[in-house]
């Protein structure tokens, strides 16, 4: 059994605009080989805290640790990507040739075409291949993402809302590959605010509110996150609370 061991930690973590809180204390924990779901309605601070996790946003109170070394003291945060929803690529390069150049520049090797061409296909990408990917659909955009996370290997990544705009049966897949990719060594990070599908592939679950973290668990069942999320919502007495 593969031990899972904490490889990324904020601590009181608190940020506003202007005098309005919207980040209020959070403490968080992230571990290896686990799929992680930070669950909350829009507006409720994920995006932002999302950003200070990753490095994007620095004017912020707290701390923040990358396998136990402050994130500020770290040169290089080649370590972890981030992507947030709006997806944008370099407008000179097909999807094939920015899978393999990202990769160079992630790895410092290029990939095998092989091996780009057998994701694609599994990804039932493979007749974009040749494709610049701005021109592709949302869907396939976020699936381009997670191919490339599949390729590289990163350990820790920040997805910020990657199901956002999908039909569930692409969530389904994304969330799959997701969680396949978590049990080969990279940590996922995964902001979202729909509840229906991602239980079911999830190790760890987080519910913020209003900037707040309302509960933090272990998920080894969807039944378990059926729970706490029930719970929340009768707490706010508001079916759409998340």
């Amino acid at each position: 059994m593969i031990k899972e061991e904490i490889i990324f930690e904020t601590k009181d973590i608190f940020k506003k605009f202007s005098n309005n809180p919207v980040i209020k204390n959070v403490s968080l924990k992230l571990h290896t080989y686990s799929f992680h779901a930070f669950i909350g309605p829009n507006g409720s601070g994920k995006s932002t805290f999302m950003k200070i996790c990753a490095g994007e946003d620095k004017d912020y109170e707290g701390q923040v640790f990358f396998k136990n070394t402050l994130i500020n003291n770290i040169k290089s945060k080649k370590s972890f990507l981030f992507f947030n929803n709006d997806l944008s690529f370099p407008i000179s390069w097909n999807a094939f040739e920015y899978v393999k150049n990202f990769s160079y520049f992630y790895n410092q090797e290029f990939p095998s075409s092989d091996k780009i061409i057998t994701l694609f296909k599994q990804y039932k990408l493979f007749h974009n291949l040749k494709t610049k990917p701005n021109s592709f659909s949302s869907g396939e955009k976020k699936k381009l993402i997670v191919l490339l996370i599949e390729l590289i290997k990163p350990e820790l990544v920040f997805l910020d809302e990657p199901d956002s705009g999908l039909d569930p049966e692409v969530r389904e897949f994304v969330y799959a590959r997701l969680q396949k990719i978590s049990k080969q060594g990279s940590s996922i990070f995964v902001s979202s605010h729909i509840t229906s599908e991602i239980k079911n592939y999830i190790d760890y679950v987080t519910f913020l509110r209003d900037g707040e973290i309302k509960k933090s668990s272990k998920i080894c069942k969807p039944s378990d996150f059926d729970q706490i999320y029930e719970k929340i919502r009768k707490d706010y007495q508001d079916e759409n609370s998340f």
